[in-house]
């Protein structure tokens, strides 16, 4: 997992030398979704589906008030 964000960040660097602003935005519905964590959350898919479309949302609109 280390290996695969430090590969992530050199990327994502590399790109805003060049000057391009950047933004991630990691959705919440993943926490419950994970292949790991499958059936241990005690959450359906559609459940934990609409748990993550409203952490986007929140985001999303976290990001649009910095600007």
């Amino acid at each position: 997992m280390l290996q695969v964000t430090m590969a992530i960040a050199r990327e994502v660097a590399s790109v805003t030398r060049l000057g391009i602003e950047v933004a991630i935005v990691v959705g919440g519905g993943n926490i419950f979704r994970g292949a790991s964590r499958a059936g241990c959350s005690g959450l359906d898919r559609s459940s934990a589906d609409y748990i993550g479309y409203g952490a986007l949302c929140l985001m999303h609109f976290h990001l649009l008030s910095l600007y």
